[in-house]
């Protein structure tokens, strides 16, 4: 989604950018870095020097990476988008099946060894206020809302571009 939300800013001329993908969510091929290997975690980069940081893509400064502004901080303040992640189950599922995955989640989410390997691969574990099943359906239902609005702005934009390029007969400079 970082990827859509960056070309959606730069279409509306917020950035300027020569766009390199590294990876979604945090994790960064080692091989963008170091030569071909396996995945590895982007912040391990940023904190070793191999990478730098402008900005944490969050409302919050990223407790991994506390020294690197909020993209609100660095005059992004549209720039937000989080990885998050979610249990879901099958339509149909029983309640007390889902109540039990849910305090299983839960249960696992509070452990100290689950938590400090979350920070360690650079996730955040959610509040409890902020987990669970009417939370995570109300999450998804604002992305939802908030991805469709970007996707139709960015379709727009490369509609009349591509008519532009069409009618002129030139080919498109993305």
């Amino acid at each position: 989604m970082s990827n859509l939300l960056t070309e959606d800013q730069r279409l509306q001329g917020l950035l300027r950018t020569c766009h390199g993908v590294f990876g979604c969510g945090g994790p960064v091929r080692r091989d963008d870095v170091e030569g071909p290997t396996v995945a590895e975690q982007g912040s391990q980069y940023v904190r070793g020097g191999t990478i730098k940081a402008f900005a944490v893509a969050s409302s919050a400064r990223s407790r991994a990476l506390p020294d690197v502004p909020t993209s609100r901080e660095a005059g992004l303040p549209e720039y937000q988008v989080l990885t998050w992640n979610g249990l879901f189950a099958p339509k149909g599922t029983p309640g007390p099946v889902l109540d039990r995955l849910t305090d299983a989640l839960d249960q696992a989410l509070d452990d100290e060894t689950t938590r400090k390997r979350l920070f360690d691969l650079g996730a955040d574990v959610p509040p409890k206020a902020r987990r669970g099943q009417q939370p995570l359906a109300d999450h998804v239902k604002s992305e939802m809302a908030r991805w469709a609005s970007v996707m139709g702005r960015l379709r727009s934009k490369l509609m009349t571009r591509l008519v532009t390029c069409f009618c002129s007969g030139t080919l498109p400079r993305w």
